[in-house]
């Protein structure tokens, strides 16, 4: 049986990531991503060309996967999406490269627009999970606090008391507030 074609692009992505997850965005290098694939350098500058456009697709594709895994985590219900939300946002390796990029953005005025369209995924995500606005005023709290529950717990090394999440979530359900018009 023939072997399926590489994906080239995608392993770059992969690489670019965990370097970026290990070691920061300083970390992040062409020669670096291509040592970790097994080519040279040139075959990531041509999909490539800067830096800022690897970086640029790195959040892209972290974005993409973590909205992915929040879809079917909210096809299981509040509960479950919730979980699965704070379990991705909390994650050591997710705060990490969130951190190196927020950092990175300061300087760089596309990433910036990067990052705040994952703000708004992400805020839009949680309102579809809750049942809710995405401006609803909740979901931003609860938003901005599971943000800073993963900056402590990467600061801390901290793991999540799971009756302390509870109570966090508990409070946050869309039990008394209005829900989305027009929707279901």
């Amino acid at each position: 049986m023939p072997e399926e074609p590489r994906d080239l692009r995608a392993d770059i992505l992969g690489a670019a990531m965990q370097l970026v997850i290990r070691h920061g965005v300083r970390g992040l290098t062409t020669t670096q991503v291509a040592r970790e694939v097994g080519v040279r350098q040139s075959h990531v500058t041509y999909y490539f060309p800067t830096k800022r456009d690897l970086l640029h697709a790195v959040m892209l594709r972290f974005v993409d996967g973590m909205l992915g895994h929040l879809r079917d985590a909210a096809a299981q219900g509040v509960r479950e999406g919730l979980r699965e939300l704070h379990a991705l946002v909390t994650a050591p390796e997710h705060m990490r490269l969130l951190a190196g990029v927020i950092v990175e953005a300061e300087e760089n005025g596309e990433l910036r627009e990067v990052l705040l369209e994952a703000v708004r995924h992400f805020d839009g995500a949680l309102a579809q999970i809750l049942g809710v606005e995405p401006e609803d005023r909740a979901t931003r709290q609860l938003m901005g606090t599971l943000w800073g529950l993963g900056l402590r717990r990467l600061l801390t090394r901290e793991r999540p008391d799971a009756d302390e999440v509870d109570r966090l979530l508990r409070s946050f359900e869309p039990q008394d507030r209005p829900k989305r018009r027009g929707r279901s």
